[in-house]
């Protein structure tokens, strides 16, 4: 009978295959089956407890070493490899699922990282642990040298496989937290499609053009071309004809809808209708997770609208319905809104703005 070893490539795909095929759960399930095997048990049933654990421990093990990582050598143990690779498709999966596993795979990656050596997975654990320690520590400083030690390792490994998933969170997340301009990040942002098409990798392409399209929303592009880009983007996630590329496709919406209502093709601009999104839209997800990821899309852009064309009190109700949703669901869109509001006024035409 073959080893384990020799079964390792053949797990590899069928993980892909399981997760391209939308069973994230399976994917994720095997994923850490597999992980188990190659002597990195995880817990069972993750938990909140069990997640601020591990970050605890991963933080204190990053700041004794964190201005040596950089000159760790390459890791050689031939288990932990195949275990990094195993972590990152598991962590793709769970966040393409519920989300439960992901600190615990991530706190996992780096510190296999920091003991046995980096890889080129370890730039998607540095990048994707510098998100965690922004949100839940709320150390926005280590988040960004964690997102600059994520690009220096990509580029030392020349890991393109994992190009997409570190540019879309260092670029679409943690330096957003930094001075840097809006506009710095875009380029970085069109190339990670570039190369998630290129890899064959279409989701995570579409992903790289969620981020895109909402930061370049906000770093004041012209908003006639950009309109013009979101649809382009819009139809090729749904000629994918999967569940998950619809429901991405879904979430960019309440954007496409804001810009019309901005440029002026809407029947009511405050009102967050119209030919890209619909009153029904939230509704019919009810009881699924999905619900409460599009909700929050739909309170953030119906909130604006309403503050920018003066009725004040439906966007105070919005804003009430945006801070009760869940922490991790608004992690992206509130560090990307934070130093935004003049560009928000400049979109606004006087003309059409309430009790003005």
């Amino acid at each position: 009978s073959l080893t384990l070893n020799e079964k390792l490539r053949a797990y590899h795909v069928l993980v892909q295959h399981t997760g391209a095929q939308e069973s994230a759960s399976d994917a994720v399930s095997t994923s850490l089956t597999i992980i188990g095997q190659l002597g990195e048990t995880l817990p069972s049933t993750p938990s909140k407890v069990a997640a601020m654990w591990e970050i605890m421990k991963t933080q204190t093990l990053l700041l004794l070493k964190i201005d040596n990582i950089i000159n760790l050598d390459a890791m050689q143990h031939a288990d932990k490899k195949e275990a990094m690779k195993f972590l990152m498709l598991a962590g793709r999966y769970d966040f393409a699922g519920d989300s439960a596993f992901m600190p615990l795979i991530i706190c996992r990656m780096v510190r296999l990282s920091l003991r046995y050596g980096l890889c080129g997975e370890s730039a998607v654990g540095f990048a994707t642990y510098g998100v965690i320690v922004g949100n839940v520590l709320g150390n926005h400083a280590t988040a960004l040298r964690l997102g600059k030690l994520a690009l220096t390792v990509l580029d030392r490994f020349d890991a393109r496989e994992c190009l997409p998933w570190v540019f879309n969170t260092v670029y679409g997340i943690t330096l957003l937290w930094s001075d840097e301009p809006l506009s710095h990040v875009l380029p970085f942002q069109k190339h990670a499609i570039d190369v998630g098409l290129s890899i064959g990798d279409n989701e995570i392409a579409m992903h790289s053009a969620h981020v895109y399209l909402r930061i370049s929303l906000h770093s004041g592009c012209p908003l006639v071309e950009l309109m013009d880009e979101m649809r382009v983007r819009s139809r090729q996630m749904l000629a994918y004809k999967k569940d998950s590329m619809d429901k991405l496709n879904l979430l960019g919406a309440s954007r496409r809808q804001f810009t019309l209502n901005l440029l002026g093709r809407s029947a009511d601009p405050s009102i967050l209708a119209g030919e890209e999104i619909d009153a029904d839209c939230v509704s019919r997800f009810r009881g699924e997770k999905f619900h409460d990821t599009l909700c929050v899309f739909f309170y953030y852009f119906q909130g604006w609208l309403s503050y920018l064309f003066g009725d004040y009190a439906v966007a105070a109700e919005m804003a009430m319905e945006y801070k009760k949703s869940d922490e991790t669901t608004l992690a992206q869109i509130r560090c990307s809104i934070q130093q935004h509001v003049p560009f928000w006024a400049q979109c606004m035409r006087p003309s059409t703005k309430r009790n003005s």
